[in-house]
């Protein structure tokens, strides 16, 4: 027993788990003739994805809906025949949290093997080749989000791309239902809400992520390191807007050692001032699509703890892929199209 990809999520039984901006063009191999549906997909799905599709039928019957939300984006998928799904290695700094919705037999082969049972979520990284094998009809959830970003989150990520985890049935059917209904969700938001929502789903996977037996089994010879962490981002947040902000002051303010301090954060790949540049990043990428706000783009920056516009502009460029100006006008562009569009049926 499935839900639609618009349907409602209700409390699963703990042991029978139940799932009662942009838009890219949905993809469904029955609007062409079934000889050519496998060919179909494949240009279609594959050559953007990817992955590739092999099963033993030119009649491949499949639909997929994708919707992007700021860094993240949310793929419903629904097929109907038998296949493998073959994922070369590639470069992408991606990770995939794939919830199965329905599935007649599901499995993962890659850096681990598992069977995906109904109701069930894995993680799994982009960069590392892997197989997704299902023997009957099948429906996923797959939120995509940048590795990087995850790892400033989560702690322990690398842990749950290797190993098998069970993970709370009630928080996967509530991210599941999530995910649904931002699928379902009108096309032609404002950036301030989009940016909102990808933030609810990333927070929701986080959550999941951390209440699992498996997190607090071993994370127990860490807690401490753990927690301090939190403690360090919860300060960084409150004084992210003070130029002066550094690893001594923010080492002093914690009651540590500057060493353990860099320590912490190389063990999640990073250092503070490029985690505190990427959330500056972000804040100041927010304020800037927010159609109300008054005051240049320098002030913005400014008003986030940078004190050189250039290397604002540098900065935002390189994590972005554009200016500040030129995404400002982006946004105000899009805006102006959604402000002055009919309402959709």
């Amino acid at each position: 027993m499935g839900m639609g990809l618009s349907g409602a999520v209700k409390a699963p039984p703990a042991e029978a788990p139940l799932y009662g901006s942009f838009m890219q063009p949905s993809v469904n191999s029955l609007e062409v003739p079934p000889a050519k549906r496998l060919s179909y997909w494949k240009s279609n799905v594959d050559r953007h994805s990817g992955m590739d599709i092999r099963c033993s039928t030119a009649n491949f019957v499949g639909s997929m809906v994708t919707r992007s939300f700021g860094l993240c984006a949310i793929h419903g998928v629904e097929i109907s025949t038998a296949h493998r799904a073959v994922r070369a290695r590639s470069r992408e700094n991606l990770c995939f949290a794939h919830v199965q919705v329905r599935n007649d037999g599901a499995r993962f082969n890659g850096n681990r093997e598992m069977a995906i049972p109904q109701g069930s979520m894995i993680i799994y990284d982009a960069a590392e080749p892997y197989e997704l094998e299902f023997d009957g009809a099948s429906q996923s959830l797959v939120l995509t989000i940048p590795k990087s970003d995850l790892l400033k989150r989560v702690t322990d990520l690398q842990m749950h791309i290797d190993e098998q985890i069970r993970y709370d049935p009630h928080k996967v059917a509530m991210l599941a239902g999530l995910m649904g209904g931002l699928l379902a969700s009108p096309v032609g938001q404002r950036q301030s809400v989009l940016d909102g929502l990808a933030e609810s789903v990333i927070s929701l996977l986080v959550a999941t992520l951390y209440d699992c037996d498996e997190t607090v089994s071993h994370g127990a010879a860490t807690f401490g390191t753990a927690a301090t962490l939190q403690r360090i981002k919860a300060y960084i947040k409150t004084h992210i807007d003070d130029p002066d902000l550094n690893p001594v002051k923010t080492a002093d303010a914690m009651g540590i050692t500057v060493s353990y301090l860099h320590k912490i954060f190389l063990q999640n790949n990073t250092t503070l001032m490029q985690y505190v540049l990427a959330e500056r990043l972000e804040l100041c990428r927010r304020d800037i699509a927010k159609a109300d706000r008054t005051g240049g783009i320098s002030q913005v920056a400014y008003n986030w703890g940078f004190n050189d516009a250039s290397h604002f502009s540098r900065s935002f460029r390189k994590r972005f892929g554009i200016s500040p100006r030129e995404y400002r006008a982006e946004v105000l562009q899009r805006n102006a199209r959604i402000d002055h569009s009919p309402p959709s049926d």
